[in-house]
């Protein structure tokens, strides 16, 4: 019997965000000779499962949660085109990189922003600096009327940081 090959858990969530390609993973694998499986920890649910239907978040929510995802997803257009990634707890927005993340509850839609900078703001919950060009803002919205300009520039300036516009 041939042995298994296994990867970790990082190397699944690599190839499922598109950090590492399959190819590579697999090409890995047959570099050891004799394998005959190989074992990722979460990859082939990750690759082959379908992506949680978005709507399934928001079963249980007061009916203003879904419409503040739907005001910010509007907002978030309105910078560009983007790639809605309805995950597990919660759906992120991206273009090359996620700049945005919602996760519904019962009674409002807790969300964050990346800003390539830190950005003061009363309505800001949490600010977590990861790097110098890396600054997650938290935020908590409770209608949809909250996602005003204000909430509209900062998914504006997360887009373009997701874009990596900063980086150029």
């Amino acid at each position: 019997m041939l042995p298994t090959l296994s990867f970790a858990r990082t190397d699944a969530r690599a190839v499922t965000q598109g950090h590492l390609r399959v190819d590579a993973l697999i090409r890995m694998a047959g570099s050891a000779s004799g394998v005959a499986h190989v074992d990722v920890p979460g990859l082939r649910a990750g690759l082959r499962e379908p992506q949680p239907d978005p709507r399934l978040l928001f079963e249980g929510c007061a009916p203003q949660v879904r419409e503040c995802f739907d005001a910010v997803l509007e907002a978030a257009r309105r910078a560009g085109p983007l790639t809605v990634l309805p995950e597990r707890t919660r759906v992120a927005f991206q273009v090359r990189m996620s700049f945005a993340a919602f996760q519904p509850r019962r009674r409002r839609l807790d969300g964050h922003v990346v800003l390539a900078r830190e950005l003061a703001s009363p309505r800001f919950r949490r600010i977590e600096v990861f790097s110098a060009r890396n600054v997650l803002h938290a935020f908590r919205l409770h209608a949809p009327a909250e996602v005003d300009d204000e909430v509209a520039a900062w998914l504006a300036e997360a887009y373009r940081v997701g874009a990596q516009e900063h980086l150029r």
